[in-house]
């Protein structure tokens, strides 16, 4: 475990606090309600189920479901207009697919019926061939990345007289990268869209403009995993470090350094905490190499609490807050989910959880 992590950031030394007050002189704030939270009890295991084949990864819905998705399969969804997707109790869903792709004749496939095949919906070159997908759900745009280093903008509208209900209008090429896309990340409140490459580079992009907004430098290797906070639109990126272990980075949605810090062992995945700002702070939760979860303060990058599941130790290769922040779930390197939630809430109903696994889009 780190115990003195190298923080870059203006506020390394005015940033000293306790659990029981995060900034003394700013009344009313804490540190939040959600799973974690260092003012609130130790996290408990409330849900552990083996899938037997690994998640590429997990998803929170407004509707307080979580999704666990199989690698090359991404989750279209539409909501509907009455309920609006704010409203955590009531979101509708109007209309959802499974997306697949990784097929040798380079079609990407959608699925939306679970009692019929997937069908045929967008013809991708050899060129152009597919390597991360991206949804934002009430404007119908699906974003693809390539391994030649392109992403593709697609238009989408709903439609009732195609066998996948939806169809392209439109296509949008955004250039930037020189080298696979492995992974488009999309912070639909702030409309931006983060994508990382294997030539190392990491850009935001504006999502209502189709445009390059500009790029996160810095990496001394590419970006192995990266998120972003609904409530503020920070980015966290996390790299391999030279020496070993990674490099936690944190990011203000104009893409300005808050901080970093090294931890000795490899940092798998990332997932901000979703709760009020201006009332509690929220962490960057980090799955360790070793099956640890650590979180890290939003405001300085200071580890302040570490989540261990005693009958595992392998990688935790995704994680994810359910929307209400009550329950953390995540996923390890052989398939099985762990959800936590606070040990003072066990008795909350729990998300309901709902696997799409390689078998779902082969039948």
């Amino acid at each position: 475990m780190d115990s003195n992590p190298q923080l870059d950031s203006p506020y390394k030394s005015s940033m000293r606090r306790d659990t029981e007050s995060p900034l003394p002189w700013i009344r009313g704030l804490k540190w939040g309600e959600y799973v974690g939270s260092p003012s609130a009890p130790m996290p408990v295991v409330c849900f552990s189920q083996p899938h037997g084949e690994r998640f590429g990864s997990l998803q929170a819905l407004p509707t307080r479901a979580i999704c666990g998705l199989s690698r090359n399969f991404c989750l279209l969804m539409t909501y509907s207009k009455e309920q609006g997707v704010r409203s955590m109790n009531s979101t509708d869903i109007q209309w959802s697919a499974i997306l697949s792709w990784g097929y040798a004749d380079n079609i990407l496939r959608l699925k939306s019926k679970q009692s019929e095949p997937p069908v045929n919906f967008i013809q991708s070159s050899q060129q152009y061939q597919v390597t991360s997908c991206a949804w934002v759900p009430d404007s119908c745009q699906l974003f693809t990345g390539s391994k030649c280093g392109v992403i593709t903008a697609h238009a989408n509208r709903l439609t009732s007289g195609t066998p996948s209900e939806i169809e392209m209008e439109s296509q949008v090429h955004l250039y930037g990268h020189t080298e696979e896309i492995t992974s488009l990340f999309v912070c639909k409140p702030y409309s931006i869209m983060i994508s990382v490459s294997r030539d190392g580079t990491c850009i935001i992009w504006d999502l209502n403009r189709l445009c390059y907004v500009q790029s996160l430098a810095g990496h001394k290797s590419p970006v192995t995993a990266v998120s972003a906070s609904e409530t503020t639109g920070d980015i966290a990126t996390v790299c391999d470090s030279a020496g070993g272990g990674s490099d936690l980075r944190l990011w203000t949605v104009n893409g300005d350094l808050v901080g970093h810090v090294h931890c000795r062992e490899r940092v798998c995945s990332v997932a901000f905490s979703n709760q009020p700002e201006g009332v509690s702070i929220n962490v960057v939760a980090g799955g360790l190499e070793s099956g640890v979860v650590r979180l890290w303060s939003t405001w300085d990058l200071k580890p302040v609490r570490e989540i261990t599941f005693p009958k595992s130790n392998k990688p935790i290769i995704s994680l994810t807050f359910s929307c209400d922040g009550h329950h953390l779930y995540t996923a390890n390197s052989e398939g099985t989910v762990t959800a936590w939630c606070r040990k003072d809430q066990q008795r909350l109903k729990q998300p309901m959880f709902y696997s799409f696994l390689s078998s779902y889009a082969a039948g």
